[in-house]
């Protein structure tokens, strides 16, 4: 746990960093020029370096906060919104972050439930379970410990949807850059209380803490939540098979995991135990598994049970998994463990006996190997832009139609969100994973298609089951180009200028690799537009094209989207065929988005 004076500390620090004026015009326009605002977050580097690991910020960072903090209150306000939840990561300037805004509700008189150092999915969890009006979250999600940044949403405990969340950050830039409302918050928290003892906030902590792990399980069971407690445990206490963590002193240390794990027969293997040291980059991609993937290997190699290995990100809402393959320690890569995840929630539906309309949302980034993997289970896939609210609003807007969707999620970055959850959830996805097992819903589902291996190889046969084909990672090199300033639409359409005359002119490329034809789509929040061109200004929602075979089905697709958490633009390749058609594919890809850069 935190020190129980932790936020006592930062705000007598925060006292002493509170500046006479406003920051200058010139500090507040570089400011904003470095930070990168979406819907999926505020989020900026604190002192200009990302690794720095001191625990203040200048000036014109703890106004942006104060700007933003405060325009959110006036959009609750329009919503009669009452008590707010806040809480922060584990990087070094969330506690002086957590007391700003602490004074600055107390001094506009709204009750404050402060979660302090937790998981984003227990201070979305406890603030739709407390019956809150929203929730403030300071962290920067994958960014380095150096960023920090705000998670803002309303009672649903849901991120804000994409709509509400562009005019908010319209109103902060204008009024952040006018600098007026600045120079009244300023004077308005020198005199407003400071942040109480530790008491009143360990103890709504704890409570949050115990609403989530409650939350989690009625999620999977419902009334049978119990039950499934038991069933868990009868299966994996026996033989007590190890999940190998690697926190890397995420807030999820302040989550119910640990617990929780072992309180079902599990033993934990923890890496990265102390909360906000970081061991290595907080991404849980690529060199980031290979801690937790070595300790496995150590694990197996003495012929030990290892059902996993499990690392995620600083706010918690984001893990990829490790799973041991033929007695080695291997990787998933995200859309592995996305499609692991709609493999056991749609079976288990299925099997249960619902035959209704099934269907998951997912961001356009998903793999088409989602939509051959669930096709015999006359199961589909709905796509919407890349981002939370826009998978989720995907997600409600098919649940109003009549379809069951159990699982939403984002394939790309290997985040899952299980109904009725509304963050992405590691622990959720483990859950959801430990129950397929424990239900014998896998075995049954392995039985029929030949094979039948002992328990702790029931997800390594069922990863080999999966589709074959290539994606891009989301944070390989080739998935990432930095770009100058240029305006989307500018270089989306230059783009498809390009890509219909390598098409028409380069015909023996195309007909090579089986590509008959083109379908240019546009995702824009929950929307998916027929293209080329289409689209709604300015342009930054996701653009893919899927690459049609003959019959007009589809084998892939290419893809690309401004990022909305870091000043790159992301592109990705998805193909299921061979590896050299694939590479061919995406080298096109980036050389043409390239190209249209330049103009």
């Amino acid at each position: 746990m935190p020190p129980a004076d932790a936020l006592d500390v930062a705000a007598i620090r925060l006292q002493g960093l509170l500046p006479v004026h406003s920051p200058s015009l010139d500090l507040r326009q570089g400011f904003l020029r470095r930070a990168v605002l979406s819907p999926s977050g505020l989020r900026f580097i604190g002192n200009g370096v990302d690794w720095d690991l001191s625990p203040d910020l200048p000036p014109e960072a703890l106004e942006f906060v104060l700007v933003a903090v405060d325009a959110f209150l006036d959009l609750l306000k329009e919503r009669g919104a009452g008590a707010l939840v806040i809480g922060r990561d584990s990087r070094p300037t969330g506690a002086l972050l957590l007391a700003l805004a602490a004074r600055l509700l107390r001094a506009r008189g709204i009750e404050v439930r402060c979660a302090d150092l937790a998981p984003v999915p227990q201070v979305m969890a406890a603030c739709r379970l407390s019956e809150a009006g929203g929730f403030l979250y300071f962290t920067a999600s994958h960014n380095p410990p150096g960023h920090n940044g705000l998670k803002l949403g309303l009672a649903d405990g849901a991120v804000l949807e994409g709509t509400l969340a562009r005019r908010l950050i319209e109103t902060v830039k204008r009024e952040y850059l006018e600098g007026r409302r600045a120079a009244l918050l300023w004077s308005e928290i020198r005199t407003s209380p400071r942040e109480p003892s530790g008491e009143k906030t360990g103890e709504f902590r704890e409570r949050a803490r115990r609403l989530y792990e409650s939350f989690a399980f009625e999620a999977l069971a419902g009334a049978n939540a119990a039950s499934l407690r038991n069933r868990l445990n009868d299966f994996f206490a026996p033989r007590a098979p190890a999940i190998v963590m690697d926190m890397n002193g995420s807030s999820r240390l302040l989550g119910p995991d640990l617990d929780l794990l072992r309180g079902i027969g599990l033993r934990v293997e923890l890496l990265g135990g102390e909360p906000g040291i970081f061991e290595h980059a907080i991404v849980p991609e690529g060199a980031s598994l290979e801690p937790c993937r070595r300790r496995m290997q150590e694990l197996l190699d003495r012929g030990e049970p290892v059902l996993l290995g499990l690392v995620p990100d600083c706010d918690g809402d984001r893990g990829n998994l490790i799973l041991p393959v033929g007695g080695k320690a291997r990787p998933l890569a995200a859309q592995e463990t996305f499609l692991l995840a709609c493999l056991a929630e749609v079976s288990a539906r299925r099997e249960a006996g619902f035959a209704g309309l099934l269907a998951v949302a997912a961001n356009d980034a998903t793999s088409l190997r989602a939509d051959r993997l669930l096709a015999p289970f006359a199961a589909r896939v709905f796509r919407a832009e890349t981002g939370e609210g826009s998978v989720l609003a995907k997600a409600r807007e098919l649940r109003e139609q009549g379809w069951l969707v159990p699982l939403s999620g984002e394939g790309s970055n290997g985040g899952n969100i299980l109904h009725p959850s509304s963050v992405r959830d590691p622990l959720m996805t483990l859950l959801s994973l430990l129950r397929w097992l424990a239900a014998g819903t896998a075995a049954r589902f392995l039985a029929q298609r030949g094979r039948c291996p002992s328990r702790e190889h029931e997800l390594e046969e069922a990863l080999a089951l999966l589709p074959a084909g290539r994606t891009t990672d989301a944070f390989e090199p080739e998935a990432l180009l930095p770009l100058p300033r240029i305006e989307h639409e500018v270089l989306k359409t230059r783009y498809e200028r390009d890509l219909r005359a390598h098409f028409e002119n380069e015909r023996g490329f195309w007909l090579a690799a089986g590509i008959a034809a083109l379908r240019f789509v546009n995702y824009e929040g929950p929307r998916a537009v027929p293209g080329p061109g289409n689209r709604t200004p300015p342009g930054r929602g996701g653009l893919g094209i899927e690459l049609l075979d003959a019959s007009e089905n589809a084998r892939g697709f290419l893809w690309m989207r401004g990022s909305g958490t870091e000043p790159v633009f992301r592109l990705m390749a998805d193909w299921d065929g061979t590896d050299a058609t694939y590479a061919a594919l995406l080298k096109l890809h980036r050389e043409l988005i390239e190209r249209a850069a330049r103009g």
